[in-house]
């Protein structure tokens, strides 16, 4: 071996000292390091794994349904998708993002614009957009965008529509009650998110539940007093009659007398609660229960079983209202014509001002007053609905002659529709005041006594009478005994009370052996110049209250002969006619 070649071995030997002496270093040192980590950083990077993969995020509780009495769906809660990104991680410049904006309906201007203002905020969660349809949510997959996710969320479906808007309601995008039920009962409904322990992987999918740190409560059931297929009839009922008589708006309600159940609450004009598009505050609001008005001869039974109960008049006492008007101080009251002597049931079923004037007049207006206010008029019903109107009964103390007469063929005070339609019911219950309730009723609540059983029974002949014989005859049913008020109301404006803008109304209750319903039905500012309540909402009560109690399968009460006779003698002209209808008032007579 030469001497080169020993000095080359010589080097090479020296270079693998220094290779494994530099390595052995490395080793020392990476050792070192792994030591450290180990033992003396291992709770901070414990910390670190876990904010970087560990999540608590929450669990969704199911928003309640609402049902009606049957069990029939009004609200239920659908599941769907919302589009949110991570904008720390948005890419601006990758032109997938105009595709998405695009396919989501969103401006491309619009969409950068928040991204970049969420990223400076250093934000890690935006919406791009909510509730997105599912096929919008295929292509949105597609485009494979990073940062972009997808977050399972609910929205509420309402079956029935407009039909029952104004009594469900609506939610907003978060799923809060707004309207209705869905307000009033939106605790009950919400239920109580949960939450839980998760960990992702890289790119954000969850790998497995660690715990769950709170239970998720979901909403409760709502079951409502409303009957869907009344609801149903109602409303078609209502909507045709405000389209033929071309007014401004309309409200009916049906009312369980033995209850005090709503079982179908409309208006119109009404709007559809599926469609963010129609929520406008003229539509959603529930006119049956926020709008008042002055309820006009309708209040004309409740003056007249005041009278009955005073004692100082009865059913037979004759007052002499010619010739067909009244003057006051400051006030002229006019009848439609001069009906001259009458005795108390025929002013209530001749609608005669002047004769329940004078009633109002001879038992004073404290006396007047009181009976009202133990009506429940000038408060409100107490039903829960958001929004609910209490009416006015202004104080007898400031009442003059005039307006004690005004007060007595409804003018000067003011109701709801849930109030008119609950004091007709205090009549159909012989005298007894019951809650309304818009929730169904699984056990009677006591009522409590607020006309004694002998007056609500003498009103409840001479509303009888006066849809057999008075200005509700439109008001009957084919085979039922039908009581009932007809009212046609001046509205007051500015300049006082028009000449030319009306209320029709009616009110009443069936069957009258033994009443299970009763109606109101309100129809504002009629056109076509037919604006009576006998001619444009009796019609309607008719209708409605005929396939109500043959759904509800109520047994018809009326005698054979009136059944047979009573609805062509509004429209008979011959002799034979005219001593039939003779024959069929005898008949009620003598029920009455």
């Amino acid at each position: 071996m030469t001497r080169e070649s020993n000095r080359l071995i010589k080097e090479l030997g020296r270079r693998r000292q220094v290779v494994l002496f530099v390595l052995s270093i490395l080793f020392v040192a990476l050792f070192a390091r792994a030591t450290f980590l180990q033992v003396y950083q291992y709770e901070f990077l414990s910390k670190q794994s876990a904010a970087r993969h560990l999540r608590i995020i929450p669990t969704h509780a199911y928003r309640g349904m609402v049902v009606d009495r049957r069990g029939q769906p009004l609200a239920v809660s659908t599941p769907i998708q919302s589009v949110w990104l991570n904008p720390q991680k948005a890419d601006l410049k990758d032109p997938k993002w105009r595709v998405l904006a695009k396919t989501l309906g969103i401006k491309h201007k619009t969409l950068t614009k928040r991204i970049k203002i969420h990223a400076r905020r250093k934000s890690q969660f935006m919406y791009v957009k909510r509730q997105v349809r599912p096929g919008l949510i295929k292509k949105t997959k597609k485009l494979g965008l990073g940062g972009v996710h997808l977050l399972k969320e609910y929205k509420r479906h309402y079956p029935a529509g407009e039909v029952a808007a104004h009594i469900v309601g609506f939610t907003n995008v978060d799923d809060v009650g707004q309207e209705g039920v869905e307000l009033a009962y939106n605790s009950d409904l919400s239920g109580l998110a949960g939450s839980r322990k998760v960990t992702r992987d890289g790119v954000g999918h969850i790998v497995e539940t660690i715990e769950n740190i709170r239970p998720t409560l979901h909403g409760k059931l709502v079951k409502l007093s409303i009957d869907k297929r009344l609801q149903y009839i109602a409303y078609r009922a209502l909507k045709g009659a405000v389209q033929k008589a071309q007014a401004k708006s309309g409200s009916l309600i049906i009312l369980d007398v033995q209850t005090g159940e709503v079982l179908a609450m409309v208006n119109r004009p009404s709007y559809n609660p599926n469609d963010r598009k129609q929520y406008h505050g003229d539509k959603y609001r529930n006119r049956a229960v926020t709008d008042i008005f002055e309820p006009g001869s309708t209040i004309k039974p409740f003056l007249i079983a005041a009278a009955l109960q005073s004692g100082k008049v009865t059913s037979r006492t004759l007052i002499n209202t010619h010739p067909g008007e009244l003057q006051l101080a400051g006030l002229k009251v006019k009848d439609s014509k001069d009906y001259g002597i009458l005795n108390v049931a025929n002013i209530l079923s001749k609608s005669s001002n002047v004769g329940t004037s004078k009633l109002a007049l001879k038992i004073g207006s404290s006396t007047v007053w009181k009976y009202y206010k133990a009506l429940g008029l000038g408060q409100s019903t107490k039903s829960g609905f958001p929004g609910e109107s209490s009416g006015t009964l202004n104080h007898y103390k400031h009442w003059n002659q005039a307006e004690t007469a005004t007060h007595s063929y409804g003018y000067g005070l003011s109701m709801t529709a849930l109030k008119l339609v609950q004091a007709y019911s205090i009549i159909a219950n012989g005298g007894i005041s019951r809650p309304v309730s818009i929730l169904k009723v699984e056990k009677n609540v006591p009522g409590k006594r607020v006309m004694t059983p002998r007056a609500a029974y003498q009103i409840k002949r001479m509303l009888e009478k006066v849809v057999v014989t008075g200005t509700g005859q439109l008001a009957s049913v084919s085979g039922y005994r039908v009581a009932g008020k007809t009212g046609t109301v001046r509205v007051l404006t500015s300049k006082g009370y028009s000449n030319k803008r009306h209320i029709a109304l009616f009110a009443g209750l069936a069957p009258v052996s033994k009443p299970k319903l009763a109606i109101v039905v309100i129809v504002n500012e009629p056109g076509n110049n037919v604006y009576y309540g006998g001619k444009v909402a009796a019609p309607v009560f008719a209708e409605v209250m005929r396939d109500s109690l043959r759904i509800l399968n109520i047994s018809p009460d009326k005698l054979s002969l009136v059944q047979s006779k009573i609805i062509p003698l509004n429209k008979a002209s011959t002799g034979k006619a005219v001593k039939t209808r003779q024959i069929a008032k005898q008949g009620v007579n003598r029920r009455l």
